[in-house]
């Protein structure tokens, strides 16, 4: 086991060998590289949950297909909500990350997010909302556990 004099050890040497610059540098990129691979499984997981959400929403709202960016149907409005808002609070995703797995712009997402968290604030406001978004979201919490057990498992 490594303790911090022998990393300070080792980081002196090299710094001795290459420079700090170039030190810096080769440290930068390990860094990246690293956050890259991280970054990639995560967004190949969320676009797993954020299809899977559009599954869940469309069998819910007896719809054919995901409702496309231009529909303002009522379902569709209410769908859009509950995808972005769960992505957005559950997982912390950011509206530009959304937007791009749900084919929009930011600015809808944002939007959406918005509409959703005044109708939790109001839940008597539009109960057919509430009730689609407690369904999905046990769903969700459903297919993550199961996920991770089947993870655990392997």
């Amino acid at each position: 086991m490594l303790h911090y004099s022998a990393l300070q050890n080792r980081l002196d040497k090299l710094i001795g060998t290459i420079g700090l610059n170039e030190t810096i540098a080769q440290l930068g990129k390990l860094i990246e590289s690293y956050s890259t691979v991280n970054s990639c499984a995560e967004y190949r997981n969320t676009k797993t949950i954020a299809g899977y959400l559009q599954l869940c929403l469309t069998q819910q709202l007896d719809a054919p297909y995901w409702f496309p960016p231009d529909e303002r149907s009522e379902k569709a409005s209410h769908a859009r909500m509950v995808a972005y808002h769960l992505l957005k609070d559950r997982f912390g995703l950011n509206y530009r990350l959304i937007a791009e797995l749900f084919g929009t712009t930011p600015h809808m997402v944002g939007y959406y997010c918005r509409k959703a968290r005044e109708v939790h604030n109001l839940p008597n406001l539009d109960r057919t909302f509430i009730s689609l978004y407690q369904t999905i979201a046990q769903e969700l919490s459903g297919f993550l556990s199961g996920k991770e057990r089947r993870s655990q498992q392997q």
